[in-house]
């Protein structure tokens, strides 16, 4: 949070005292599919003194994509935190409750413990272990686009009207990070260290993965370091539609549901992004998925796929690579992705090829038909530029194996 950490000392108004009582809920564990996340101890709290929860590990998940880089996210997507570790109480605090902050220190979400948190008694190191799961929708309070940050923060109290703080922990992606490492004033700092028993000794401490202990943590996803594959992508060429796009792509990422190669069988989730001049997702469109020998390999309409906010896009499209795509004896890979505005596949709105590079050097190297576009794709929106047309450009695809 850009605010003090004494913010968590606010009251939590409506929760009413109430005693001890054990969680009545099991939360299954969760995987990290959000990638690029870090996560500290609040700096500069001084309710560390209180905390009675020491984290051992962190998951953020999210349903709203396959995977996606902590920096793309945007209001509106969903959320999981997942803590577990040690604490020095034994059962969960009805009166409990927690908070989630925005970059301005605005509530987020909030919520009561015991809807939350699970406290077992581990016999074999003789302490107590907690679980807390979190979900929540991230909002406008969450990013500055002008600065490409993306923050949130965690705090948790055990007793009523916000008191009594147990823990508080920031997620941050790496923009905001370095902006917080390299502000001098005021210092990034913790006022505690975690003892890892759910016990915090007051100390000053530098913020760091290179300390000990070590007080900045980034969190695992393997989601995001898959083997990657090959792919290229590129507007199709040769399209007289260009003109009437309204989709103008930035980037495509692939997950292949394959082992180390590409081929028919494979399944294929392709998220497109970028931005549009479109306000909301028509209606009657539509998309279609183009084989390297012709016909289509998937239709959909785009709703299903389609997500527009304030200008920009997300497009996530599933679908399964059939032969048509392939033409093995020459090691080619290829569709394309090509939408629809209105009903009946008109009023195009986007059109784009993903090959591997075999296929792409071929297009490239080929004279007739040239490897061009009959539009300027460089400045949006895109002016038709026949009969010469303009050479195509060759962007890499964002891609990796998956299981």
């Amino acid at each position: 949070m850009l605010q003090s950490a004494t913010l968590a000392l606010a009251a939590f108004a409506g929760l009413a005292a109430a005693p001890l009582a054990a969680a009545h809920a099991d939360f299954a564990p969760i995987d990290t599919n959000v990638c690029g996340v870090n996560w500290y101890y609040c700096p500069r709290d001084p309710g560390c003194k209180t905390y009675t929860m020491s984290v051992h590990a962190m998951n953020v998940h999210t349903d709203s994509y396959p995977h996606v880089e902590m920096d793309a996210l945007k209001a509106g997507d969903q959320i999981t935190v997942q803590a577990s570790g040690v604490t020095t109480i034994e059962k969960v605090p009805t009166a409990g409750s927690y908070r989630i902050y925005g970059l301005d220190g605005k509530n987020v979400a909030t919520g009561i413990l015991s809807d939350t948190m699970n406290i077992t008694y581990n016999s074999r190191t003789l302490q107590y272990d907690f679980v807390l799961t979190i979900p929540f929708v991230l909002d406008a309070d969450n990013f500055d686009a002008a600065k490409k940050w993306t923050e949130w923060t965690l705090d948790v109290f055990q007793e009523k009207s916000g008191s009594d703080e147990g823990m508080c922990v920031e997620f941050a992606d790496a923009e905001y990070l370095k902006y917080e490492e390299a502000k001098p004033d005021p210092p990034f700092v913790d006022l505690c260290v975690d003892n890892g028993d759910g016990t915090f000794k007051e100390q000053t401490i530098k913020i760091s993965d290179t300390v000990t202990p070590k007080t900045l943590h980034a969190i695992a996803a393997p989601a995001c370091t898959a083997s990657p594959c090959d792919l290229k992508w590129n507007w199709c060429p040769r399209d007289p539609g260009c003109k009437t796009y309204t989709m103008n792509v930035a980037t495509v990422e692939t997950d292949v549901s394959g082992a180390k190669t590409v081929k028919a069988g494979d399944g294929f989730t392709v998220i497109v992004r970028g931005t549009t001049s479109m306000e909301k997702v028509p209606i009657a469109g539509s998309y279609r998925i183009y084989a390297l020998t012709g016909g289509n390999v998937a239709t959909g309409v785009l709703t299903d796929v389609l997500k527009i906010d304030r200008g920009t896009f997300v497009m996530t499209i599933p679908f399964t690579a059939s032969e048509n795509c392939f033409d093995t004896s020459k090691n080619w890979f290829e569709f394309g992705i090509d939408v629809f505005q209105a009903k009946s596949g008109s009023d195009e709105g986007m059109c784009i090829e993903i090959t591997n590079p075999t296929y792409n050097a071929y297009e490239a190297a080929t004279l007739s038909p040239p490897f061009v576009t009959d539009c300027d794709m460089t400045s949006f929106p895109f002016k038709d530029t026949r009969p010469k047309g303009t050479p195509e450009v060759t962007h890499d695809v964002t891609c990796k194996f998956v299981r």
